[in-house]
């Protein structure tokens, strides 16, 4: 399934391309993830957390960053883990592309999504998985943006993925659950919306 999503963060975009590989530092954005440990400069072992209504699934697997291409300000990253609990697994493989805006940068991402087991069940409509995936991607970058706007949060002058102390936050886990009653109450919002319209 390819999934494209895009968002906007308020610095130029070759310190948006730093920030992005500073592997630490981003993973503390991502809802539910978490850093393990950095097997290499290319290759990290982490865990996300995504609660499946009343089910939570913990996927732990690895993080390999495929192509860096400061020049173009573009890159690719592969990521693979399976629920340790042995219920599913998931594989993706985004592309990126930075581009200046005003008062900041643009990020496009396009994301191959393939999933099994008891996360495929829940989202057997594509529709769902591709929603729940914008869900995330705006939750990240609100994140990312919320912590861009902190400072001494990040520095983009240091060498990608450096570990500093105030990274270590583990964002909460994203909640399908909590998601879909969103999306309801955005369609009923939307509803009544059309309703009054139409009443006019």
């Amino acid at each position: 399934m390819l999934i494209e999503n895009e968002f906007a963060v308020g610095l130029p975009p070759e310190k948006t391309f730093e920030t992005l590989f500073d592997v630490q530092f981003v993973a503390s954005c991502v809802p539910g993830a978490e850093l393990v440990e950095s097997v290499s400069t290319t290759e990290h072992r982490g865990r996300v957390v995504v609660r499946l209504g009343p089910v939570s699934m913990r996927f732990a697997g690895i993080v390999s960053i495929v192509e860096r291409d400061p020049s173009a300000l573009t890159g690719r990253i592969q990521a693979k883990g399976a629920d340790e609990k042995g219920r599913g697994s998931a594989q993706s493989t985004t592309e990126f592309k930075i581009e200046p805006v005003a008062g900041g940068s643009r990020v496009l991402t396009k994301t191959e999504l393939s999933l099994s087991g008891l996360a495929a069940q829940y989202g057997r409509a594509s529709g769902v998985v591709r929603a729940l995936a914008n869900e995330l991607v705006a939750a990240f970058a609100g994140n990312l943006r919320a912590r861009l706007d902190t400072p001494g949060t990040v520095s983009c002058d240091s060498e990608p993925g450096s570990v500093r102390p105030d990274h270590g936050a583990v964002a909460p886990a994203f909640s399908l659950f909590g998601f879909l009653w969103s999306a309801m109450k955005r369609r009923m919002r939307r509803a009544d919306v059309s309703v009054a319209k139409q009443s006019r």
